[in-house]
């Protein structure tokens, strides 16, 4: 199972779906979510097999955290799909703004991957505020695994062997809420915090809501899936992404690493 953005999920379809007939849709359900005042908003589960015949549950839509929005509402595209498949891994693939300065030296552009081993919070509000749902899990419950290192290892091992991907991997800082600083503040907040084990090289505002609902679960629950998350890099954490061709190249860059992924972890 994965979850795409928007526009990575719109190019995936049109670019590799419809155009190359590199993937086959096999299956659509749309979930509407009212919980967004004066706006429409909808979430496709859909079902996408390879030519290699490997098949993955795809969101088309990452979700970030909105004050006015419950979380409960973030995690329910998620919580859906994890009930009505039997997926054992899960992959976020959120943009990533990254952040270059000393220890991040490489100038990556739209369309490049980012690995991420794990994330820091630096938001006003934890969006686990509010009723919990004692069914899935404890209040605060185990997210070490969250970013699990062998699905890490597999992720990059893949993007090794494609000579043609350029990528970096690190740690990343999570923006949930609207209001974004300027990206001065995010590169001194990167070499201030970073350390020998840490290194801060991006900022995302999504795609880890996702991955609080895959482990907010019983710790023997059937429905914890092993997850991991790689990203694509974006031209900005605020505007929209313009699909231009670089990006399209990334997104098929990381359709690949995504199937080849599911298949090598399935082995």
């Amino acid at each position: 199972m994965a979850v795409f953005e928007k526009e990575t999920y719109e190019t995936f379809v049109h670019d590799l779906v419809q155009g190359a007939n590199l993937y086959k849709i096999e299956k659509s359900v749309r979930l509407n979510l009212k919980d967004y005042k004066g706006e429409s908003r909808h979430v496709d589960l859909v079902k996408v097999t390879s030519q290699g015949g490997v098949s993955v549950l795809v969101i088309s839509d990452t979700l970030s955290y909105q004050s006015h929005v419950p979380f409960q509402t973030l995690l329910l595209p998620m919580r859906i799909a994890i009930l009505g498949v039997e997926a054992k891994n899960f992959i976020s693939c959120p943009h990533i703004w990254n952040l270059q300065w000393a220890r991040n030296a490489d100038e990556l552009k739209a369309g490049d991957l980012f690995v991420v081993k794990d994330h820091a919070s630096i938001s006003a509000q934890s969006p686990g505020i509010g009723p919990n749902i004692d069914e899935y899990g404890p209040r605060f419950y185990d997210i070490s695994s969250m970013y699990e290192k062998r699905f890490t290892q597999v992720i990059n091992e893949i993007i090794s062997s494609h000579h043609d991907i350029k990528s970096t991997h690190g740690e990343v800082f999570w923006v949930n809420n609207s209001a974004v600083p300027s990206g001065t503040v995010f590169h001194k907040m990167a070499e201030g915090l970073s350390n020998q084990k840490v290194c801060f090289k991006g900022v995302t505002k999504t795609g880890i809501s996702e991955l609080m609902a895959v482990h907010h679960r019983q710790s023997q629950s059937p429905y914890k899936l092993t997850s991991g998350m790689v990203g694509i890099i974006t031209d900005s954490c605020i505007r929209k992404q313009a699909q231009h061709e670089r990006y399209n190249v990334g997104v098929k860059h990381l359709a690949s690493v995504v199937f080849d992924a599911f298949t090598k972890l399935s082995a």
